[in-house]
C-alpha cells in the first residue's frame, strides 16, 4: 500500500490546483442508493458508491449492460462464448471474475450458482432506474459470498404516482442486426404498472454466432401511507450459435470462421421478486422475496449438456435510527436465506453423467452507521453465515458429498468530509467465496472457501464542473477458487495470492458544450506464496484506460467520442507465466451521436471506428493458443419514440 500513497498524494495537488476555480459550484445530489439495503443519500454514506442514471445509459450508446460496464473504471469484460453475457470482473480475478464480481438485480442475486455468467442480457436496458457500483468487497456484509471484487446492483424502474407514459424504438445495423422494444408506465396515486419488452437479433462477427433474445419485464406498485410495495415479473428467452475458439494459425486465415458449426445453446430464464419497505416511527422494515429459474440446453465439443437451476430467497430486515451520546446512528439488521437447487445432465461420447447439487444459505448480519460529527461519518458491519453443500454424481465415479462451513465477513470504513466538495475515506474488510457446483464438479473432495482480507483508501471530490475519484486497495486472498481451462479440466485452491491496485475516475466540463471523462486502472494480480511466488494471474491486465469528449453543437444533440486501452496480459492457463507471450494490448475506438427533437430520439454509432484486429480472451497451450476474435468496425442507426409527457 505504500507504493500507493504518492499517487493519492500527488492527485490531491493536481486536483485542488486544477478544479479549484469550482469551489462555489456545489453539486447537490439528489440521487438515493441502496447500499445499505435501505435508501440513502451517497454523501451519507462513507464508502463511495458509483451511481450511473437512466438519462446517462441513454446517452451512452452502450448496447447491452455488459458493454455499459466495461467502460467504468475497475471493471473489466471478456468474450470467452460468444454470448453477450460476457464475463464481469472487478479488480482483476481473470476467469473467476464472475464468480467474485457479485451481480443484482434489484437487490436480489442473479450471479450463478455455476461457472456462468450472470444472465445481464435478460435485462433491457430502458428498463433500468440506475446502476450502482461498489467495488471492493464492501457488499459482502449485506451479500455475503461472492463480493470479493464488488458489487453491482441494477435497480428497475418503479412507477412514479400519476405517471403516464411509453415509448417505441427500434435499431439496425450490420452483421444482420436489429433491435425492437416498448413499453410503457400507468400509474394513479396509489397504484402503478410498467412494463418493458425488447427483442435482438443479429447474426453477429463470427460464422455461427447467431442470436435471437426476447426480454419482457412487468412490474407492479402499491405506493402505501407507510411505503411501497411492489412486484416485478421478468422472463427472458435466449437462442444462441456458439462459434468456438480460433487457433493462432485461423485468427490470421479466417478470424471468422467456425470449427464448431453444430454448437449452440439456449437459455430460458424467469424471476420473480417481491419486495417492501415500512417505515414507522421506530424506524424501518423491509422485506424481499426472490424466485428464479433458468433452464439451459446446449451441445458443445460433440456432447448435450441439459442444466436447471432453481433459487428461492427471503430477505427480512430492520434499519434503526437512534442516538448514542447525541451521535447519530443507522443500525441494519437483517437474514437472509437462499436455497439453490440444481441439476444437469451430460452425454459425451456416449457416456451419460448427472449432477445434482444443493447449497442452502442462512445469514444474520449487522450494520451501523454512525455520524461522529457533522463531517465524518464511520461504519461497521459484521456477517455471519452457515452454509450448507450437498453434490452427487449420479451416474459417474463421485459419491455424494456433504459440506457444512460458517463464514464470517466484516467491513470497517471511516469518511471524513472537508466542505461540501472533498472527502477522504479508508475501509477494511473480510470477504469469502464458496465453490459452485461446476468448480466441485467430479471431485473427491469439495473445495475450501476462498477468503480475502483488504484495505482501501481513498479521495474523492465533486463540483458542478469536474469531480474525481482515486482509491488505491490491497487485498490478500486465501485459497483463491481458480478453474483450470485445459484437459482433463478442474477447479482447484490456489496457493496465496494477492491484488493490488489504484483506480483514478475524473470528469470536467471544459465549456457548456464540451465535456471530457476518462478513468485509469492499475492492477497488479500476483502469486504470493507457493511454487508460483511472484508469478502473475492469467486474464489480468495491468494496465486500462478509458476517456471520452462529449460535444453539444447545439441543446438537442450530443456527439462522443470514446478510446478504451486494454493492456497486456497473460493467457488463460500460463499460471507458470512461462508461455513466453501475452495477449496482445489494443485500442478501441468508438463514436456515437444522437439527436432529440420533440418526442423523437435518433442515434447512430460506429464501433471500432479505426477496425482493431483484436480478442479478449485467449487460453495458451503447448507451443500456441486459442482465443475468441472480436468484432471488426460496426454501425448501429436507432429511433425512439416517446408518448406522453
Amino acid at each position: 500500500m505504500k507504493s500507493f500513497l504518492p499517487a493519492i498524494l500527488a492527485g490531491c495537488v493536481f486536483i485542488q490546483t486544477s478544479f479549484a476555480q469550482d469551489a462555489q459550484d456545489i453539486v447537490t445530489d439528489e440521487v438515493v442508493v441502496t447500499a445499505t439495503r435501505f435508501e440513502e443519500k451517497p454523501a451519507d454514506l462513507p464508502v463511495n458508491v458509483q451511481v450511473i442514471t437512466a438519462e446517462q445509459i441513454r446517452q451512452s450508446g452502450a448496447r447491452t449492460l455488459p458493454e455499459l460496464l466495461g467502460r467504468q473504471v475497475g471493471i473489466y469484460t471478456r468474450d470467452n462464448t460468444g454470448s453477450p453475457n460476457r464475463q464481469i470482473d472487478l479488480r482483476g480475478f481473470g476467469t473467476s471474475g464472475d464468480q467474485n464480481s457479485l451481480i443484482l438485480v434489484d437487490g436480489q442475486r442473479i450471479s450463478e450458482y455455476e461457472q456462468t455468467t450472470a444472465n445481464l442480457a435478460s435485462v433491457p436496458l430502458s428498463s433500468v432506474e440506475r446502476i450502482e457500483i461498489v467495488r471492493g468487497g464492501a457488499g459482502a456484509v449485506l451479500y455475503g459470498g461472492g463480493a470479493s471484487g464488488g458489487t453491482v446492483n441494477i435497480v428497475t424502474r418503479a412507477p412514479k404516482p400519476g405517471e403516464r407514459q411509453a415509448y417505441i424504438r427500434g435499431a439496425a445495423g450490420n452483421y444482420g442486426t436489429s433491435v425492437v422494444g416498448a413499453g410503457g408506465t400507468l400509474s394513479g396515486e396509489r397504484f402503478g404498472l410498467s412494463i418493458d419488452a425488447d427483442r435482438y437479433d443479429s447474426d453477429n462477427y463470427r460464422d455461427n454466432n447467431a442470436i435471437t433474445e426476447d426480454n419482457v419485464s412487468v412490474g407492479g406498485q402499491y405506493l402505501g401511507e407507510r411505503g411501497p410495495a411492489s412486484l416485478r415479473v421478468s422472463h427472458s428467452e435466449q437462442d444462441l450459435r456458439l462459434p468456438g475458439a480460433r487457433t493462432e494459425a485461423q485468427l490470421e486465415s479466417d478470424r471468422r470462421g467456425t470449427s464448431t458449426p453444430d454448437d449452440f445453446s439456449s437459455l430460458d430464464a424467469d424471476r420473480v421478486v417481491a419486495s417492501t419497505t415500512q417505515r414507522f416511527q421506530f424506524g424501518e422494515l423491509g422485506l424481499d422475496l426472490g424466485y428464479r429459474e433458468r433452464h439451459s440446453v446446449g451441445e458443445v465439443f460433440g456432447g448435450t449438456i441439459d442444466t436447471r437451476g432453481r433459487i428461492k430467497s427471503a430477505s427480512p430486515r430492520i434499519k434503526l435510527p437512534f442516538e448514542v451520546f447525541s451521535r447519530r446512528n443507522a443500525l441494519v439488521i437483517g437474514y437472509d436465506w437462499e436455497d439453490w437447487d440444481y441439476d444437469s445432465t451430460a452425454v459425451f461420447g456416449g457416456f451419460p453423467s448427472n449432477t445434482v447439487s444443493t447449497q442452502e444459505n442462512q445469514a444474520f448480519y449487522l450494520k451501523d452507521t454512525i455520524a461522529l460529527t457533522s463531517s465524518t461519518t464511520l461504519s461497521a458491519g459484521f456477517r455471519e453465515q452457515r452454509s450448507e453443500t450437498t453434490s452427487e454424481e449420479i451416474v459417474g465415479l463421485t459419491p455424494e458429498q456433504d459440506q457444512k462451513r460458517t463464514l464470517h465477513a466484516y467491513d470497517v470504513a471511516v469518511r471524513q468530509a472537508f466542505g461540501e466538495q472533498w472527502g477522504v475515506y479508508a475501509r477494511a474488510g473480510k470477504s469469502f467465496r464458496l465453490g459452485n457446483v461446476d468448480d466441485n464438479r467430479f471431485r473427491t473432495t469439495l473445495l475450501e472457501p476462498q477468503t480475502s482480507d483488504d484495505q482501501e483508501l481513498g479521495f474523492d471530490y465533486s463540483a458542478s464542473r469536474a469531480s474525481l475519484r482515486v482509491a488505491a486497495y490491497r487485498m490478500r486472498l486465501e485459497n483463491e477458487i481458480m478453474f483450470v481451462p485445459v484437459v482433463p479440466f478442474t477447479t482447484v485452491n490456489l496457493p496465496p495470492t494477492k491484488r493490488e491496485g489504484v483506480e483514478i475516475d475524473f470528469s470536467l466540463s471544459l465549456a457548456d458544450e464540451l465535456a471530457f471523462s476518462g478513468n485509469y486502472t492499475l492492477t497488479i494480480a500476483e502469486f504470493r506464496e507457493g511454487a508460483l511466488n511472484g508469478n502473475t494471474v492469467p486474464l489480468v491486465p495491468r494496465h486500462r484506460a478509458n476517456a471520452g469528449l462529449t460535444w453539444k453543437p447545439v441543446a438537442a444533440a450530443n456527439i462522443t467520442a470514446r478510446v478504451s486501452y486494454v493492456g497486456e496480459q497473460y493467457f488463460d492457463n500460463d499460471q507458470s507465466n512461462t508461455f513466453g507471450r501475452k495477449m496482445p494490448a489494443y485500442t478501441v475506438t468508438d463514436l456515437i451521436a444522437s439527436f432529440t427533437s420533440g418526442s423523437w430520439t435518433l442515434n447512430a454509432a460506429v464501433y471500432n471506428l479505426l477496425n482493431e484486429k483484436y480478442f479478449s480472451y485467449g487460453v495458451a497451450g503447448a507451443t500456441t493458443f486459442n482465443a475468441y476474435p472480436e468484432a471488426e468496425r460496426s454501425f448501429l442507426l436507432g429511433a425512439e419514440y416517446r408518448f406522453g409527457p
